[in-house]
């Protein structure tokens, strides 16, 4: 009885595994082909930025020389620590604290912060023409922010997750930034940890000819490429921490 009910689990499976690749036997479209071309730039972004999640704090001594007006300082540091580093800076303040660090080949090179007016909203006090300035004189290739979410009650109250003014900002900066290619990551920091929650990536970073062949390539190779292709298409996306990236297109 045992063995006629694992063959009868085999048989099924078997047979909805058929169903599934005979429903995905066709080649992309143009418009599919282009939607796993950006879905392809956009995991390679992440997998290039990617970022240690473990707490780094910021000594005291260091946090009293935050100017609550802003300034440009030098600060050098791998990029896998610097989302860390910042989260640990912005730790136990009590007002919004916003972050640009300016980053080349995954090194940061400079930053800017300043303090909001409040632990309710923030944004840079610096213009963003002078931010795209900064990049292009040191020939950098992202740019990463960061702020933080004070929260009251964190048994209570999960400050982890973006505002609609958050996302609006994001995708704003990031056009202007884009324009000069540019990338951009964008973070919310609560507790000393970093949740990034918008990335997009310029063709600059991430030159998508070799990838656009790869998938011609493959698509209309036969039944078992389409499918492979269809598959990686409609895999969900990839998360860091708790929070799903953004994908601008």
């Amino acid at each position: 009885m045992i063995a006629q009910f694992f063959i009868a689990i085999i048989a099924i499976a078997s047979l909805l595994f058929v169903i599934d690749i005979l429903s995905n036997r066709h080649p992309l479209t143009e418009e599919e082909v282009q939607k796993l071309l950006r879905k392809r730039q956009w995991e390679k972004g992440l997998m290039l930025h990617s970022f240690s999640s473990r707490q780094i704090l910021a000594h005291p001594e260091e946090k009293k020389r935050m100017k609550s007006g802003g300034e440009w300082l030098e600060f050098h540091e791998r990029f896998d620590l610097v989302p860390a580093r910042m989260a640990g800076f912005l730790k136990y303040k009590k007002h919004e604290w916003v972050i640009v660090v300016v980053v080349k080949s995954r090194n940061s090179l400079c930053l800017w912060w300043n303090k909001g007016p409040d632990n309710t909203s923030v944004a840079p006090s610096v213009p963003i023409d002078s931010i795209v300035s900064v990049a292009q004189s040191k020939n950098a290739d992202l740019i990463a922010r960061l702020h933080n979410h004070p929260n009251s009650n964190p048994s209570l109250y999960d400050c982890t997750k973006p505002s609609g003014q958050d996302l609006r900002s994001a995708e704003y900066i990031a056009r202007s930034l884009s324009q000069s290619g540019i990338s951009m990551l964008d973070f919310v920091c609560e507790r000393g940890f970093p949740y990034l929650y918008y990335a997009h990536f310029t063709d600059k970073a991430i030159p998508p000819t070799p990838m656009l062949h790869d998938i011609q390539r493959k698509n209309g190779s036969g039944l078992f490429g389409n499918y492979t292709l269809r598959c990686e298409l409609r895999k969900k996306p990839r998360k860091y921490r708790s929070v799903v990236a953004s994908q601008n297109h």
